[in-house]
């Protein structure tokens, strides 16, 4: 167990120090931008309390309706999601229909600031903004009373297409697999404590100065924000939809569980404001999820590397179920305060466990089309809350709301462990089962030689010095590679390495695995098929003594230098 310990220390030692790596913050720092673009552009704020916007707004049709129109289309629009990502890469999807989405927020401003494209979100945002300025001015606006439910379907239809979608999926493929939790992690964390704020700060402008003003930031905030984003945010683009059907019937289950805690307070709020709490209170409720959204991705990161991705994803679903039963024993305020904060854990948790498991599942052409399938999933919950909530009691909505947790528990339990994750473990056979399972019943041989190169794309990552192919020609006799020489940094296909003195980038196709030093206790396995035994390695370098004398012919003496032995991967 010491020996254990030890070495999972020396790996969260080793990926913080690859964390604050140039590239690595590089990545941070962009991934970063694009959440708090994702929450400044208002999406949480109009998920959350969609139907208290529409009643402010005196149209003729009730706000309740108007939700559940938004989460029909949410829902049809996120089913069409995949096929738009497929066709256009996912920047230029994110990009376009934002600015169209603050737009139609500007000009109508009523929706729902959590569509997709972004140039077609700027459009919906300058919609609303116009709509609530000329209602709060006092024009008479029954003319335009088609505006704010016009606008809240381009949004629902524009943030499944980029704002909700985007961000995770270009944040899923930004970084090294042996610090994608992390990272992602960190990314949860900036996002939940944005969205915590951004949330109670509007809920408090919408009570005292209307929804115009709202509308209004969000849409020059989503115009300039976006506009930066053209030049820092790299293409990622999804080309396959080959996992998208596995996928579907196990961990989108849980984006249906997040929107369901997103989207509760919408047809709740009202009920509870006509029993017991204030507005004041009203706005906690709406926000807290947020706040404990944030303490979500540290369960994760605690938990991926020690006890797996299937048993943290059952952890995240278990935070979801304990917050249905705590909000359904009481509808004291500070019970369900609690009960909105636990739910929050999971929805943290979602997004960074999930994007890890994605990418370790997902063929690497299609982990951009896998990720926006989750937005169906999240329009379903919010679909579920919409529809079921302004026509049922309180207990009755809580009780249905818990329900596709329990579903989730069913369906997962026949889905298998990361591969990366089985190979982390050295339990190569199970490895191989995931790999034909993920990839739809392969066989046998193909999952083996897909496996030998996730361990030698482990390998490389492990091993501090590497072995390079030399580019120039070489004598008969010379080996084919020169080294070895210390890595500075990584990304996933290439290498930065000092070679005598000088850095150089190198792709992954001309480096082989050297040693590594100062690394006890990494475990590196056979990749023989199907071994009987798996041996426990230590890495490291291992001298060879060949420290010999040769006399030519000539009578000079040469002293041969010390080697050292490697292993192969």
């Amino acid at each position: 167990m010491t020996h254990k310990n030890a070495e999972l220390k020396l790996k969260f030692k080793d990926g913080f120090k690859l964390l604050f790596q140039k590239v690595t913050l590089k990545a941070l720092l962009i991934s970063f931008y694009i959440l708090l673009i994702q929450q400044g552009s208002g999406c949480n704020v109009i998920t959350t309390f969609a139907e208290t916007i529409f009643e402010m707004g005196h149209i003729a049709i009730s706000g309740s309706i108007v939700a559940i129109i938004g989460g029909i289309t949410t829902l049809f629009a996120g089913i069409s999601t995949p096929f738009i990502v497929n066709r256009f890469s996912m920047k230029k999807t994110f990009v376009v229909t934002s600015y169209i989405f603050a737009l139609t927020l500007y000009l109508l401003d009523v929706t729902d600031p959590c569509a997709g494209h972004f140039h077609l979100q700027i459009f919906v945002q300058a919609l609303l903004a116009v709509y609530f300025y000329l209602e709060e001015s006092g024009y008479d606006v029954s003319q335009l009373s088609a505006l704010p439910v016009l606008s809240y379907i381009l949004y629902s239809v524009f943030v499944c297409w980029g704002t909700a979608t985007a961000p995770w999926a270009i944040v899923s493929e930004m970084f090294l697999l042996e610090i994608k939790g992390i990272a992602t992690c960190l990314c949860g964390i900036v996002s939940s404590l944005s969205g915590f704020i951004i949330i109670e700060i509007s809920a408090i402008v919408l009570n005292s100065a209307g929804p115009s003003i709202v509308f209004t930031y969000f849409c020059v905030f989503t115009l300039i924000a976006i506009t930066g984003s053209i030049f820092l945010v790299p293409d990622t683009t999804g080309l396959t939809l080959q996992e998208i059907q596995d996928y579907l019937a196990t961990v989108n289950l849980l984006y249906v569980c997040c929107g369901c805690v997103t989207a509760w307070p919408s047809p709740t709020i009202p009920k509870l404001m006509d029993i017991s709490i204030n507005a004041d209170q009203a706005s906690w409720i709406g926000s807290l999820f947020s706040f404990g959204a944030a303490f979500g991705p540290i369960i994760t990161a605690l938990c991926l590397n020690t006890i797996g991705r299937r048993a943290t994803l059952y952890i995240i679903s278990t935070c979801y179920l304990i917050s249905w039963i705590i909000l359904a024993s009481s509808t004291e305020v500070y019970v369900i305060y609690v009960g909105r904060i636990i739910g929050g854990f999971g929805v943290g948790g979602t997004f960074p466990s999930s994007t890890v498991f994605i990418a370790e599942i997902a063929d690497v052409k299609s982990r951009g089309a896998v990720n926006s399938v989750n937005m169906c999933s999240f329009a379903l919950g919010l679909l579920i809350e919409y529809c079921i909530g302004p026509y049922t009691n309180y207990l009755t909505l809580v009780i249905v709301s818990a329900i596709p947790v329990f579903v989730f528990y069913f369906v997962f339990y026949f889905t298998p462990e990361s591969p990366y994750y089985l190979i982390m473990k050295s339990r190569r056979t199970e490895a191989i089962q995931a790999v034909i399972w993920f990839r739809g019943g392969i066989k046998s041989h193909i999952a083996d030689r897909q496996l030998s190169d996730i361990q030698v794309f482990f390998c490389l990552s492990l091993y501090n010095f590497l072995f390079v192919l030399i580019d120039a020609h070489r004598s008969p006799l010379a080996p084919p590679y020169e080294g070895p020489y210390p890595v500075l940094s990584r990304t996933d296909k290439t290498l930065c390495i000092d070679r005598r003195g000088k850095s150089k980038t190198v792709t992954i196709d001309r480096v082989k695995a050297a040693y590594g030093l100062a690394t006890p206790g990494l475990v590196i396995t056979s990749v023989a098929p199907e071994p009987t035994q798996v041996q426990e390695k230590q890495l490291g370098a291992h001298p060879i003594d060949t420290t010999q004398n040769h006399a030519t012919r000539f009578g000079r003496i040469s002293k041969t230098p010390q080697r050292y032995g490697t292993q192969r991967c």
